[in-house]
């Protein structure tokens, strides 16, 4: 009778505790206590005599006695859902709040209330430090994808490129990415050189410099510095997103040599670039119809070994010439294979 007895107690203690984790709670809730659930007083029926201390003890189940010093137990989410982990771990989803652990071998042991201060949330890798982070973005729309650019779109990073950088750097400068290509080689086919790139910027009347990069820091100085920069780089050094290439990050096409793109920001101190990308066609659209390559992100330190295997310069939209090198003494770089 007591053992039942007993037995009966401790699953009323048990469900207690499980309309308490059912209740949801939430990221900014305290963890839970276990203190806060007293064991029942059964000193009156002499429970803990030897008949019933030998008995099978319900209280060592990990879903009834929790880890004080661990976070309620909320379910992990399917990570093949947006707004869910899809790399390097698990993920977890509490009133809306990702939980930053999800993404455990980088940053372990980050709570909630972290989560939603420092970071920002991709879908991709769950979250990377919001700050320090820079971006040269504008209100209103300066992508342009080389698809639809004439004749010669498959050759049209570098008019592309430009037409998005004049964009940028006046909205009314808004021309089609085969306008520019057309005003500067005319009807003759091939890839773009750098010294197009320049001739391009020179006719329109677009300021910029062209300087050397060795270091993150000379990047993320300019950007700092709200500018732009137009990189000649082989996409080959840019690791490739596993189809289908609905990431964020990582080349999302399987052309890997040279490339004209925008940089345009940085995250974690340029851990991350943050690229427009012209190379988009007719099937690289997320389900929201936005590019894979607007606000695509590619690690800054692969963007270094690119530009030490391609072409180390950049050039600075916005700002004065003479801040920079004279081109007549650099080599010359070059999109195409």
């Amino acid at each position: 009778m007591k053992e039942r007895r007993r037995r009966g107690l401790i699953l009323l203690q048990a469900l207690a505790m499980g309309s308490f984790l059912a209740a949801g709670a939430g990221c900014d809730d305290d963890f839970w206590d276990p203190d806060s659930f007293a064991e029942p007083d059964m000193s009156d029926d002499d429970a803990w005599n030897d008949d019933v201390v030998d008995a099978p003890d319900d209280r060592t189940d990990p879903d009834v006695q929790a880890d004080p010093d661990a976070p309620p137990d909320i379910p992990a989410g399917d990570c093949s859902d947006p707004g869910a982990c899809s790399h390097n771990g698990t993920c977890s989803d509490a009133g809306g709040t990702v939980v930053c652990d999800c993404f455990q071998d980088r940053y372990a042991g980050e709570r909630c209330g972290d989560c939603a201060a420092d970071y920002e949330w991709f879908s991709d890798v769950c979250a990377l430090k919001a700050q320090p982070r820079a971006s040269c973005d504008r209100d209103y729309e300066w992508y342009k994808t080389q698809m639809g650019t004439g004749t010669f779109e498959v050759e049209n990073c570098g008019p592309t490129s430009v037409s998005m950088a004049m964009v940028w750097y006046q909205r009314a400068m808004d021309i089609n990415p085969g306008e520019v290509r057309s005003a500067v080689t005319g009807s003759t086919p091939g890839w773009w050189y750098t010294t197009d790139i320049e001739n391009a910027l020179d006719r329109y009347g677009v300021p910029y410099s062209v300087k050397d990069y060795q270091t993150a820091e000379a990047i993320t100085a300019e950007l700092d510095a709200g500018h732009v920069l137009i990189l000649c780089l082989t996409m080959g050094a840019i690791s490739p997103e596993s189809p289908p290439w609905n990431s964020h990050f990582n080349r999302f096409y399987s052309y890997d040599s040279g490339h004209f793109v925008i940089v345009k920001g940085h995250m974690e101190n340029g851990a991350w670039l943050d690229v427009y990308d012209p190379n988009n066609w007719t099937d690289d659209y997320y389900t929201d119809g936005a590019p894979y390559g607007r606000d695509r992100f590619y690690g800054g330190a692969e963007v270094l070994a690119s530009a030490r295997e391609w072409w180390p310069f950049m050039f600075v939209v916005g700002e004065a010439r003479s801040k920079g090198l004279d081109t007549s003494l650099i080599p010359v770089g070059r999109s195409g294979p």
